[in-house]
């Protein structure tokens, strides 16, 4: 095997784990994070379906955005990832799990029950959801051989 067919077959393997780390941080994140969000709005609510729908729409758009802005940006610049799923977590947590929670932990009696621990898991999804994307950027933009330096080429 030359070397270039060991870099290109590295860099594809690269490639295929970097896909994966996207996936996660842009459909299955935000979709448990859409899930939770959901489920605090729910115990927030008071049994009325639209002020839920409503409420619901950041964290939707939120999530479509980020999906879309990395199917047509994600070959071009891995750099912008964690900035564009750390701007959408902040949208979806600022926006509705914030919110949702103190409204959430107003009407009931037993706060840190049901309402906290949602909100706890969604700061741990917004969380996964940052360091997959810094996962994915990591696994394209390390260097294949860490001993590599500019001098050695020149």
């Amino acid at each position: 095997m030359s070397l270039d067919e060991a870099a290109e077959a590295a860099l594809r393997e690269r490639w295929s784990r970097s896909q994966r780390h996207i996936t996660v941080f842009s459909v299955v994140l935000p979709a448990l994070q859409l899930l939770l969000c959901t489920m605090i709005v729910v115990t927030a609510g008071d049994g009325s379906i639209w002020p839920t729908v409503i409420s619901l729409a950041p964290v939707a758009i939120a999530a479509v955005v980020l999906r879309l802005w990395l199917r047509h940006q994600a070959p071009l610049d891995p750099q912008l990832w964690r900035p564009a799923a750390f701007l959408a977590v902040g949208v979806q947590l600022l926006f509705v799990a914030v919110p949702a929670y103190d409204i959430a932990t107003s009407r009931t009696s037993d706060a840190l029950t049901g309402p906290a621990i949602l909100f706890f898991l969604s700061w741990a999804v917004a969380v996964a959801t940052c360091v997959s994307a810094h996962r994915a950027s990591r696994a394209l933009l390390t260097p294949l051989w860490p001993s590599w330096d500019r001098q050695t080429c020149v």
